[in-house]
Formats: C-alpha cells, structure tokens, sequence
C-alpha cells in the first residue's frame, strides 16, 4: 500500500472509533498489523458463543478480540463479503450494529473494518451498507 493511502486509512481509523467501515479497494489483510482477521466465508455456527455446562465457549477471533481489550487498538477485519450471497451478509448485522454475539459484548476499544474489491459496492447487502460507513481507497 503507497504511503498516502496509508496516511488516509490510519486517520480514518483514529477519527472514527464507532461505526464499522468498508473499505473498497486494493487493500489486502496484510496491510492491517495486528488485526483479528474473520473471513466473510466463515459458517455463522462459528460465528458465535455457546454457553454451555462449562461456560462460555467462543471462537477463535473473538478470543483474539478478547486478548486485546486493554490495546489502543483491538481492529476486526472482516475480508470478503463482496465474495458470499446478500443473503448470507446478514450473519454480520448483529456484529456491526451491536459490536455483540448472542448478548456477549465485544471489546469496547473494537474498530471493524471490512474489505471488498474495488467496484464491488453493488454485491454488499443494503442493510450492512446502512451500517457502516464506506470508503472508497
């Protein structure tokens, strides 16, 4: 990633602390460092946290979202919802709107950051679309 673009998607991360963002573009996971990384072909039964005679059992990511509560930044990138059905896109809504799983709630220092192709803007879902706010890189 250039230098510029860079410079743009770190102050777009700092001054928004709230809303989920989707960024459209040439961006790949390994511009992210020290990210959770949850790809949007992911089954929604590991999406989320089962409550069971032993306790809470949670996926992988959200174990790794939970390691980093006390960071300056704890980012989730979702990766490739441009990739999977409207339909499908659904299993992220509560994620977004909530920044919680089956009432478990999600670090509060979260940042979600969801990447798709560059003119993939008519493959996201309307509803995830009303969710975030959308970049274009």
């Amino acid at each position: 990633m250039d230098e510029n673009l860079k410079k743009k998607l770190n102050g777009l991360l700092k001054s928004n602390k709230d809303w989920p963002i989707i960024i459209e573009g040439d961006i790949k996971e390994e511009d992210f460092l020290n990210a959770t990384f949850l790809p949007a072909k992911t089954p929604s039964a590991k999406l989320g946290i089962i409550n069971d005679a032993k306790g809470l059992i949670k996926p992988n990511w959200v174990k790794s979202l939970d390691a980093k509560k006390d960071e300056k930044v704890n980012l989730l990138v979702i990766s490739g919802l441009d990739k999977i059905s409207m339909d499908e896109q659904v299993k992220f809504s509560a994620i977004l709107d909530t920044k919680a799983l089956n009432g478990y709630k999600l670090p509060q220092n979260l940042q979600i950051v969801i990447l798709i192709n560059k003119g993939n803007r008519a493959k996201i879902n309307n509803e995830i679309l009303s969710l975030c706010l959308y970049y274009t890189a």
